[in-house]
């Protein structure tokens, strides 16, 4: 049995917050939601990837950032593009001050499409 290939996708993703401590997000989440699952793939994948607010074209990220750190994020399903480059330079055009916003923190994440 041949096994495709999978290919990395990536997707420009604007922090909304960031914490010291993962707990500081958990009374964020509904509260029929088991927190324990987000921690424990936080800790096992460094990320936790979840709708928002029940809408197909949104989904949110809360990550473990090198520093020890964590962010919330917030993503559209528009911002996943095939390459990082593509990815990094729709990060740079969010993160410009314009007249609606003065800027915000996008990180560009990764992850693998399941088959």
């Amino acid at each position: 049995m041949n096994q495709t290939p999978r290919t990395n996708r990536y997707y420009a993703a604007m922090v909304i917050a960031k914490a010291n401590d993962l707990a500081e997000f958990r009374e964020k989440f509904q509260q029929d939601q088991d927190f324990a699952e987000v921690e424990q793939r936080i800790r096992e994948q460094g990320t936790y990837q979840f709708i928002i607010g029940g809408q197909d074209d949104r989904f949110g990220v809360i990550v473990a950032l090198p520093d020890h750190t964590f962010a919330a994020c917030g993503a559209m399903n528009s911002w996943v593009c095939d390459s990082y480059e593509e990815a990094k330079e729709l990060a740079e055009r969010l993160s410009r001050p314009d007249e609606t916003s003065e800027g915000h923190e996008v990180l560009v994440m990764s992850f693998t499409p399941e088959a």
